[in-house]
């Protein structure tokens, strides 16, 4: 549907769909917990979470040649050949024994989260053109806080959680998912400022590089092959010495690696290199 897509409208709903089909990243690491031994759990989803990273960058590096030498369409169509692929690939190699509980999906509690976040982000995009006061774009920030606040309420009464509140009250399980929460929105946060500043025209202002959109993917390229060894061997680590230490290490690297962006970004080499420091945590 993106790739016929004949206005920005079909674009965006088309993309909401695909959304919905992303649930399968967390699925991923969720059949992890269920298939293999304990001790090898951590090692796993290290690998997985290094992969993603790969994903993004061969996306942008391979997206960049296909819009650049077919067009923007295309690189919908391709992905669409890529996931008839992976369909086909789940089909014969997944095992149908996978142990699990069966459980009811939430569907009202979905509906509030998702809703309410959507009108959230809705309210932050539409800001600067808008004005962060207007009636219009208030009119989006309310009902966006009521919806997800009220889901928290209404979670705590379910009997099929959509998100196990309980568990928060654990504290180290608290404070892993604000950790990921947080480092996740570091790294989106980061792709999209080194994109922004390594195609910016260096003509313009004293900001930007003026690369291509093919030479900005390949300069996230090694970031990539980082995080790919980093992964599991944090999951190993994990497993031996406890999270604690990985998360102030990781922490610890970010910091340098984001430090690094405002002394040490020049020329291209130098941007990699910040790159593949800071993504390291």
């Amino acid at each position: 549907m993106a790739g016929f897509a004949t206005n920005i409208y079909m674009l965006i709903a088309s993309r909401a769909i695909q959304g919905i089909g992303f649930g399968i990243v967390p699925l991923g690491l969720a059949i992890i917990t269920d298939v293999f031994p304990k001790e090898r759990v951590a090692t796993a989803q290290g690998i997985i979470s290094g992969t993603f990273a790969i994903d993004a960058v061969a996306g942008l590096i391979i997206g960049a040649y296909i819009v650049q030498d077919l067009s923007w369409q295309w690189a919908f169509h391709s992905a669409f050949i890529l996931s008839i692929v992976l369909f086909f690939i789940a089909l014969v190699a997944l095992k149908k024994d996978v142990p699990g509980e069966k459980s009811k999906v939430n569907i009202v509690g979905t509906s509030m989260l998702m809703s309410g976040i959507v009108l959230v982000l809705l309210y932050l995009t539409e800001g600067p053109p808008l004005g962060w006061l207007s009636l219009e774009n208030i009119a989006l920030l309310i009902p966006g806080i009521v919806l997800t606040f009220g889901f928290f309420a209404f979670e705590n009464k379910q009997t099929s959680h959509l998100i196990q509140l309980s568990l928060l009250k654990i504290r180290n399980v608290l404070v892993a998912n604000l950790v990921g929460i947080l480092s996740s929105i570091s790294m989106f946060l980061l792709f999209f400022a080194v994109i922004y500043y390594a195609q910016y025209p260096s003509a313009i202002g004293p900001y930007g590089l003026g690369l291509s959109v093919i030479n900005t993917g390949l300069s996230l390229a090694p970031a990539t092959l980082v995080m790919l060894i980093v992964g599991p061997l944090m999951g190993r680590l994990v497993t031996r010495i406890g999270p604690k230490p990985i998360i102030t290490l990781g922490a610890s690297i970010s910091i340098v690696g984001l430090l690094l962006f405002t002394f040490f970004r020049g020329t291209t080499t130098e941007l990699t290199v910040d790159v593949a420091i800071a993504l390291i945590a």
